[in-house]
């Protein structure tokens, strides 16, 4: 008896830390996926001979991997054999199994649901701490050393320096094009105006001779060459005004200014060394290595204007600043964030005022996210969702007040312009100019991509394996196709779109007894649905885990009357 009570604890902790794991990097979920299978063992090991598995909670899990079947037998027509896809779906039927298995009750789900959304709200706490002092070091920054300046052929000094302090920088005698270039986002009304650059450096090495190309690149042309030993000023392209100036200890200041393009929406300071005046690229001349000093650069308008001023802090994602930009999914952790949200609005397990902190914590980070799915599902579905069965405006005005004004004031804001502004350039047939680059048009591409390739072969699909070989072949990229509608049709047909379907709306075909209190299982369950419409959700092992984890727990909470299709 204690033992099972032991493993019952045991199997507790380990649901608790399902969805937290995901929240770091993809290791540390692949070790609770280990756990679980061996908990998975011990349990059906010690409970075999008294409890009966009920088959039908796993039929719609059983449904779904009948596709992932289906993708491999199309790779294996193919030629291709590939176990890599199938195996990582297996994680759609481990987590089932674990839960399964341990028999989790009605309040030992709650208990789990409340502790997921604790532990998933004190680490974004500590996601925010990360974001805030990270912010204010990189404010204070030496600029060329900060991620967004695109460097070539050029080392740096690796420590951590201040905003005043001098860069050394090292010049190898093989490079070819050592370079820094930073683009730099203008805003309509300073269209027209005249764009200044300056550049200060040292040549600590006065024998050899370097020069260094100043110019704008994007659809302009002007340039101005200037040697940095000597201050001369080289080769001037272009309306451009140039300036050089010898300040103390051997540095020189050159300032390169240009007037603005009419409509132009972004202007670039790209900064070439060169090996002689008017050439464009570092050639043999130089037998060893140069070494230069810079002092951070200035990039500012005729009004004052400074376009190299750090940003306020909103409009950077919360993953910006620390090792979460290196692994941190938008859509998937935002998913977290708001599974725990919504725990925290349907269930009141906490004092109110704690529980309202909570919620803001969430939504917040949520919105520094800056995932435009994820915003649309906390803007828009979850009050529908809440007041269709509360009609109780408690606290919610005031946390949509909240997020709302975060979102002004944020990367957000910027994200939903630019995708307002693209489906009007598309639907107006105008120039896309730098929207072509960003995330909306990328991904209205990728779904063209994906669905003229579905064209084709709608009726089988393309598999996993040969599917990822054919858009490589046919559009050079290797993107999935962010849509998992679309992703099932691509690679299993017709047949696997109807699993997946099958699948995803299960919850709905079910016979259930009716209860008046929402816990919010059923909108994380329309959350999923409506997400993977934006996202290929279960390509990934975040998703995989995210979705399986929700739908299983879903089912094993109506488990004593669930029924199919009555």
């Amino acid at each position: 008896m204690s033992l099972k009570k032991n493993s019952n604890k045991i199997n507790l902790i380990l649901g608790s830390l399902i969805l937290p794991s995901l929240l770091f990097p993809i290791w540390y979920s692949s070790f609770i996926l280990i756990i679980l299978s061996l908990a998975t063992f011990y349990n059906f090991f010690i409970k075999r001979k008294k409890e009966s598995l009920r088959i039908n909670l796993f039929f719609p899990f059983i449904i779904y991997y009948t596709s992932i079947i289906l993708s491999f037998i199309i790779d294996l027509h193919h030629n291709q054999f590939n176990l890599e896809f199938m195996s990582r779906n297996l994680i759609f039927l481990v987590i089932p199994m674990f839960v399964y298995t341990s028999n989790f009750s009605k309040p030992q789900i709650l208990n789990i649901l409340e502790n997921t959304s604790i532990l998933t709200t004190i680490i974004g706490l500590f996601f925010i701490v990360f974001w805030i002092f990270g912010y204010h070091k990189y404010d204070n920054q030496q600029e060329y050393q900060k991620e967004e300046w695109f460097k070539n052929d050029v080392t740096l000094t690796k420590n951590y320096l201040n905003k005043n302090a001098i860069l050394n920088v090292k010049i190898k005698s093989g490079s070819q094009l050592p370079s820094f270039r930073k683009v730099a986002m203008l805003k309509n009304n300073q269209a027209e105006s005249l764009i200044v650059r300056e550049l200060v450096v040292k040549n600590k090495d006065i024998e050899n001779d370097v020069w260094v190309l100043i110019r704008n690149v994007d659809g302009g042309n002007c340039r101005a060459w200037f040697n940095i030993t000597n201050g001369e000023i080289g080769k001037v392209e272009g309306d451009v005004r140039v300036k050089s100036e010898k300040l103390s200890d051997g540095f020189y200041r050159f300032t390169h200014a240009n007037k603005l393009k009419a409509n132009s929406s972004r202007e670039w300071f790209y900064i070439s060394f060169v090996s002689d005046n008017g050439t464009y690229s570092w050639n043999k001349k130089f037998k060893k290595d140069v070494y230069l000093q810079l002092m951070s650069p200035n990039l500012y308008l005729d009004s004052g204007e400074n376009l190299l001023k750090t940003q306020n802090i909103f409009k950077f994602k919360i993953t910006a600043f620390s090792a979460l930009k290196n692994y941190g999914h938008s859509t998937y952790l935002g998913l977290i964030f708001l599974f725990a949200l919504v725990v925290f609005v349907f269930n009141s397990f906490l004092n109110n005022w704690i529980r309202l902190i909570a919620i803001i914590v969430n939504v917040f980070t949520i919105v520094t996210l800056s995932s435009k799915a994820i915003i649309i599902s906390l803007f828009v579905l979850l009050p529908i969702y809440y007041l269709y069965h509360y009609f109780n405006y408690k606290y919610l005005f005031f946390i949509l007040f909240f997020g709302i004004f975060l979102a002004y004031n944020s990367h957000v804001k910027d994200r939903f312009d630019d995708l307002f502004q693209t489906f009007v350039n598309l639907n107006e047939d105008k120039d896309l100019g730098d929207l072509k680059d960003l995330s909306t048009n990328n991904r209205i591409l990728v779904y063209k991509n994906y669905l003229d390739l579905v064209k084709s072969n709608y009726i089988i699909g393309h598999g996993y394996k040969n599917g990822l070989e054919k858009v490589a072949s046919k559009f050079n990229h290797g993107f999935n196709s962010h849509n998992q509608y679309i992703q099932a049709l691509f690679n299993s047909g017709i047949t696997g779109l109807f699993f997946f379907i099958l699948f995803s709306i299960s919850p709905f075909i079910s016979k259930r007894k009716t209860i008046k209190r929402k816990y919010g299982l059923e909108f994380l369950i329309i959350l999923i649905i409506f997400n993977f419409l934006f996202e290929s959700l279960l390509d990934r092992q975040w998703g995989l885990i995210f979705v399986s984890f929700s739908y299983a727990f879903y089912f094993q909470f109506f488990k004593p009357d669930l029924k199919w299709f009555q």
